[in-house]
């Protein structure tokens, strides 16, 4: 089976040291593919600079889009993202997406794995810049008919587990129409990953890593990683810092340590320099019934993986499993201290064996995870 992939608003790069999670699923999502027995067909933007896999077969997206009916592809994968023209400037390998998905004469999947991320319709953002590209570039222009996505029979592959709120999101005048919606556990994404070799004795007791979401997570960021006694460090590295959160909402509550950004493929092994890490979500999060990557990308690295109650109230991960229910599901910061103080009392090494627990109690069957993706897109085909 051939799969055609392409990214919205993105380039697909092997080999960047990236700190956006975007890449790093794009990449996870082909491998799937691939493993999963697929031959994987990229279109992207090639730059000298990419590392060109040989497990996959590569494109330059703009000279050879009108190649997408001539190599027998027999799906097209369109994974989620965000349309961004830097600085006003045309970028013909990222409207040209659109246009793949008009022509491409099979049946088109959406990867839908951030909730912010519906499949929006281009054409109002490209109206609107057309005469600035044409006088300011000498650029291009392009036609509604060229990128307004007609199609109506474009099938949803998401993360979301209330699929049927996901599916209200496409319901919208300006974006793309669905024909069905399916959930598949794009979550488990990093259980792909190679497990690092842990630093057995933590040099920080919390961690937190990652964004704030557009300011979406302040509240759950102050609550879980604010406010800690001296006897607990707690570090959160990303592009965080700490004038981005309100003094007022904040309060005398105790900053966490800020470290920065990290590359995306170090995100495990930074995260495994810590004892623990609670994962907090969003409403969107919530409404959506989404389980953060951060959760397994924890556990891999070989963290105590408390999850704030809220987000997974119907106890995914840990359900089934009377201690580590008990130990890691957390309502508020008193849990969290309560805990962590319980475990370094336990000793060197007690952390990492409570990771390894739940590495056993989710039994993670790689070549099934794989397949089960490529048997999805053929049953909906």
């Amino acid at each position: 089976m051939k799969i055609g992939v392409i990214k919205i608003g993105a380039r697909i790069a092997f080999g960047a040291s990236d700190t956006s999670g975007g890449s790093g699923e794009a990449r996870r999502v082909c491998q799937m593919l691939a493993e999963g027995g697929a031959e994987v067909h990229i279109f992207t933007k090639i730059l000298k600079k990419d590392t060109l896999v040989p497990l996959y077969h590569w494109h330059d997206i703009v000279p050879e889009a009108d190649k997408i009916n001539d190599l027998s592809i027999d799906a097209f994968v369109v994974i989620n993202g965000s349309t961004n023209y830097f600085g006003g400037a045309p970028a013909d390998e990222v409207t040209i997406n659109y246009k793949i998905i008009n022509e491409f004469k099979g049946p088109v999947f959406y990867i839908y794995c951030d909730p912010n991320l519906s499949f929006r319709q281009i054409w109002p953002v490209v109206e609107a810049k057309n005469p600035i590209w044409e006088e300011k570039f000498k650029a291009r222009t392009w036609s509604k008919e060229e990128i307004d996505v007609t199609r109506e029979d474009v099938f949803v592959i998401c993360q979301s587990y209330n699929t049927e709120h996901a599916a209200s999101q496409f319901e919208k005048k300006s974006f793309v129409k669905l024909r069905g919606i399916e959930n598949y556990p794009f979550d488990r994404f990093p259980l792909l990953e190679d497990k690092p070799t842990l630093v057995w004795e933590p040099s920080v007791d919390l961690s937190y890593g990652g964004t704030m979401r557009g300011g979406k997570r302040e509240k759950k960021l102050i609550d879980f990683y604010f406010g800690y006694p001296q006897d607990i460090s707690v570090e959160v590295f990303g592009k965080i810092k700490a004038d981005d959160f309100n003094p007022k909402k904040v309060g005398d509550l105790k900053h966490p340590n800020y470290s920065g950004a990290v590359p995306f493929n170090e995100m495990v092994d930074k995260m495994s320099q810590a004892l623990a890490h609670v994962v907090i979500g969003d409403e969107a999060y919530t409404k959506f019934d989404i389980m953060s990557l951060r959760t397994y990308e924890a556990v891999l690295a070989g963290c105590v993986t408390f999850i704030d109650e809220s987000l997974d109230v119907n106890k995914r991960m840990y359900g089934g499993n009377s201690e580590l229910s008990s130990l890691l599901y957390v309502k508020d910061r008193n849990d969290v201290i309560e805990r962590i103080r319980m475990l370094k009392d336990m000793g060197v090494g007690a952390g990492r064996e409570i990771a390894n627990d739940v590495l056993n109690h989710w039994n993670f069957n790689r070549k099934d995870y794989c397949t089960g993706l490529v048997e999805l897109i053929k049953k909906n085909m």
